[in-house]
C-alpha cells in the first residue's frame, strides 16, 4: 500500500510494448524450436548418437556450424538448422540495431544545447517527459535502471535515455548539463534530488561563463526543507547563472482535492453551523501525509470548531512519529488521531461506519494508497453509509482511464449509487513540466500580482512610500519571493474559496454568465472573514513552527501576534480587515468574480449570513 511517486517502470506506449514483447517471444520460440527439432533430427539421423551429443550438435547450429552430414537429412533436422540460422541472424540484427540506436542517441546528445534533462523515469517522470516531448525533441532522461519497454516508449517520442546515476557528475556531463536549459529532478528520494541539484550547480560553476542559464526544478516533499534548501542552493547556484525551484508533486493534487474536489467543507460551513468538519485519510504515505498537512493548514471555517483528521494505516504509529517530528505543533492546529489498522479489516470498517453515521459532522474520506481495486472495493462496501450519511469519498487513481473514467461517469449520473472522486492521476503530473500551468499555482500568482499592484496604486507617487514598498520582500515579483512567502500566498489564495462558501458564494471566472453577487462586503461579513483569516494565519504559522513571543524575530520564528482573535488590538485586527476587504478587488485582478452558488442563483434566493 505504499504510495511512492515513482513505481515500477511501466511503459507509456502499450502498442509499442506489445510489439516489443511479440518480437522477444518470437525469438524465444524460434530458439527453443530450433534446439528441439535439431536434437530430435540428430537422433533420427543417427539413432546411436547419445542424447547429450545430439543436444550439443543442435546448439552448434546457432553458430552456423554442424558435423559433416553425408546422406539425406530428416525433415526435423532440416527444419531445426534453418530455424537456428534465422534465429541467429534475427538476434544479430537486434543487437546491431540496439548498438546503432545507442550510438546515434549518444551522438545526438553530444550536439544538444538548450535542452531539458529529466532525472527519474518512473510514471511521473515519463508523464512529464511525454508532455514536454510534444513541444520539443530536445529531451534527455537519466535513469539508473530503466526497463526495455520504457526505453522503447521514450524513443518512440524522440526522448533520449541515459542509463546511469544522476548524482554521478560523469553522467550529468554525458547529458551535457553545461549546455542544458532546464533540469527536473523527479526521483522518489528527496535527498537524491537535492544531491542532483548540488552536482548540477557545481558542474555549471565549472562551465564556461557564456553557458545557457539553467533552471532547476527539484522535487522535495517537506515545505520547511524546501525553504532551507532554497537558501543554501541559491547561494551556490547564483554565481553560475542557475536558478533553483523546489516543489512537491503531490501538493497540487492535495490542494485541488481539499479546496475544489471534495471540498473539505462540502457546500460551505456558515457561521453558527454546529457541525464539525472531519477528514478520514486511508493510507499515510507521501500523498496521505501531504493531504493531512494541507487540510490542517486550510481547515479553518466560519465556526470556531477544530478540524478533525483520522488516519487509518498499518504503520500508523511510525507515521505519527514522523509527522510530529516535522510538524510538532500540528496538535495545536487540529485534532489528529492515528489508527493502526489494515484499510480492509473489520476494525477499519467499524470505524468508518461509526464516522459515516455521525450526523453532527461534515465527513470526507480519501483513499491515498495507490491501489485502484482496493479503493473501489472500500467505496462499494460502504456505499449505503456514504450515500445516507452525506459522506464524500475520494480515491487515488494512477491514470485518467479505466476506473478513474468509470468514477467520473458514475459521479456525473445523479442516480448512481456510488459517487467517488478520483484524484492524483499520473497524467496531471505532466503539469510539472511547466509548474506555472498548475491552476492553483497560477491563481496564487495572479492574486499576488493583483495585491502588489493594489499596494503600489495606494502608495501613489510619493517617493518615500515607493522606496519603502520596493524594499518590502513581500512585494517582490513571484519568482523573486522566498519559498516561505510563496507558500503563504498559496494558502491565502486557496482559503478565499472556503471564505466565500461560508457566505453562500463561490469564486468563478469572469467569463461566467452569472452576475457578480457583490462588489464589497458588509461590515459584519468583513468582521467574520477577518477573524477567519487570522485563524488561518495562526494555523499556517503554527504549522511552520512559529511561536508567540513579545518581540518579532524571524530567525527564531517568533511573533507577538500568534494569539487568538479576541486578544489582538484593534490596530492589528485592521490588517486582517483590510486584507479580506480587498478580496473582490484581488479576484478581479486575477480574472475572477464572486457569484451566488448555482443552486441559489437558479432559485433567485438572496445570500445572507446566519
Amino acid at each position: 500500500m505504499n504510495d511512492s511517486n515513482i513505481s515500477t517502470h511501466e511503459s507509456g506506449s502499450p502498442a509499442h510494448s506489445k510489439h516489443h514483447h511479440w518480437r522477444r517471444r518470437a525469438l524465444a520460440l524460434s530458439f527453443v524450436s530450433a534446439l528441439v527439432f535439431g536434437t530430435i533430427g540428430y537422433k533420427q539421423y543417427d539413432p546411436e548418437t547419445p542424447i547429450v551429443d545430439a543436444l550439443y550438435y543442435a546448439a552448434q547450429l546457432f553458430a552456423m556450424h554442424a558435423p559433416h552430414l553425408d546422406r539425406a537429412l530428416p525433415w526435423t533436422l532440416e527444419l531445426g538448422r534453418w530455424l537456428a540460422a534465422v534465429t541467429t541472424v534475427f538476434a544479430a540484427f537486434e543487437v546491431v540495431q540496439h548498438m546503432w540506436r545507442e550510438e546515434w542517441d549518444a551522438q545526438r546528445i553530444r550536439r544538444m544545447k538548450g535542452h531539458t534533462i529529466i532525472c527519474g523515469l518512473g510514471r511521473k517522470g515519463f508523464a512529464v517527459a511525454s508532455s514536454l516531448a510534444e513541444q520539443s525533441n530536445r529531451l534527455v532522461v537519466i535513469e539508473k535502471s530503466p526497463s526495455t519497454d520504457m526505453i522503447e516508449a521514450c524513443r518512440e517520442k524522440c526522448i533520449h535515455v541515459l542509463t546511469g546515476d544522476a548524482t554521478n557528475p560523469d553522467v550529468l556531463c554525458a547529458a551535457r548539463i553545461e549546455h542544458a536549459a532546464s533540469l527536473l529532478a523527479l526521483c522518489p528520494d528527496d535527498s537524491t534530488n537535492c544531491e542532483i541539484a548540488a552536482q548540477a550547480c557545481h558542474l555549471r560553476a565549472e562551465a564556461r561563463h557564456d553557458a545557457i542559464p539553467l533552471q532547476c526544478r527539484i522535487q522535495v516533499g517537506d515545505a520547511e526543507t524546501r525553504e532551507t534548501l532554497q537558501r543554501l542552493l541559491t547561494k551556490q547556484c547564483g554565481p553560475c547563472g542557475a536558478s533553483v525551484r523546489f516543489f512537491d508533486s503531490f501538493d497540487p493534487e492535495a490542494r485541488q482535492l481539499i479546496i475544489h474536489g471534495l471540498p473539505l467543507d462540502h457546500d460551505g460551513v456558515k457561521p453558527g453551523d454546529t457541525r464539525r468538519v472531519h477528514l478520514v485519510v486511508l493510507g499515510f504515505g507521501r500523498m496521505g501525509r501531504t493531504l493531512a498537512i494541507r487540510a490542517a493548514q486550510l481547515g479553518v471555517f466560519a465556526q470556531a470548531g477544530r478540524l478533525k483528521i483520522s488516519v487509518i494505516d498499518r504503520r500508523a504509529d511510525a507515521h505519527r512519529a514522523e509527522l510530529l517530528f516535522r510538524y510538532p505543533r500540528i496538535p495545536e492546529v487540529c485534532d489528529i488521531e492515528f489508527h493502526t489498522l489494515e484499510a480492509i479489516s473489520p476494525e477499519a470498517r467499524a470505524l468508518l461506519e461509526k464516522w459515516c453515521l455521525q450526523r453532527d459532522t461534515i465527513t470526507s474520506a480519501a483513499v491515498c494508497f495507490d491501489n485502484e481495486p482496493r479503493a473501489l472495493e472500500i467505496a462499494v462496501q460502504l456505499e449505503p453509509l456514504l450515500k445516507s450519511g452525506g459522506v464524500r469519498f475520494a480515491a487515488r487513481m494512477s491514470g485518467q482511464g479505466g476506473l478513474a473514467h468509470l468514477m467520473k461517469e458514475t459521479g456525473a449520473d445523479k442516480n448512481s449509487a456510488v459517487h467517488i472522486i478520483p484524484f492524483g492521476m499520473i497524467e496531471r503530473a505532466s503539469r510539472l513540466g511547466c509548474l506555472a500551468d498548475d491552476p492553483n499555482e497560477q491563481f496564487a500568482r495572479q492574486i499576488h500580482a493583483a495585491y502588489v499592484k493594489m499596494r503600489r496604486n495606494e502608495a501613489g507617487q510619493e517617493a518615500k512610500t515607493l522606496e519603502a514598498l520596493a524594499k518590502d520582500p513581500a512585494l517582490r515579483d513571484w519568482d523573486s519571493l522566498t519559498e516561505e512567502l510563496r507558500e503563504s500566498n498559496r494558502q491565502q489564495a486557496d482559503h478565499i474559496f472556503i471564505k466565500m462558501r461560508a457566505l453562500g458564494l463561490e469564486v468563478v471566472d469572469t467569463g461566467d454568465k452569472r452576475p457578480t453577487a457583490l462588489a464589497e462586503f458588509t461590515r459584519e461579513q468583513i468582521e467574520m472573514l477577518a477573524e477567519m483569516e487570522h485563524r488561518r494565519w495562526l494555523a499556517e504559522r503554527r504549522m511552520a513552527n512559529w511561536t508567540c513571543a513579545p518581540q518579532k524575530n524571524i530567525e527564531r520564528r517568533e511573533n507577538p501576534y500568534l494569539v487568538e482573535w479576541d486578544k489582538l488590538s484593534e490596530a492589528i485586527k485592521d490588517y486582517d480587515r483590510v486584507a479580506v476587504k480587498a478580496i473582490p478587488t484581488l479576484l478581479a485582478g486575477a480574472q475572477r468574480k464572486i457569484c451566488r452558488k448555482k443552486s441559489d442563483a437558479d432559485a433567485g434566493s438572496p445570500v445572507t449570513i446566519s
